[in-house]
């Protein structure tokens, strides 16, 4: 798993413990085994990150649906 892909399976876990709003970038960096500066290489911020993160699952869920043909008549 690339440094990107581990910063972004960290967020959501520590985002679910601790909250969105107390969750600093830091304790995302130490979750991902990564340095802050390097969430802030791939991420404006945590903001940023979190929209990524919703994005990202809106297009698995639509891939869901469409591997299921929910949107054929």
């Amino acid at each position: 798993m690339n440094k990107r892909n581990s910063i972004k399976k960290a967020a959501p876990e520590i985002f679910a413990q601790k909250g969105f709003y107390i969750t600093s970038v830091k304790s995302i960096s130490i979750i991902a085994n990564v340095s802050e500066g390097l969430v802030y290489y791939y991420f404006d911020s945590k903001e940023t990150l979190l929209k990524e993160l919703i994005l990202d699952g809106f297009v698995n869920l639509k891939n869901v649906f469409l591997y299921n043909n929910v949107f054929t008549s």
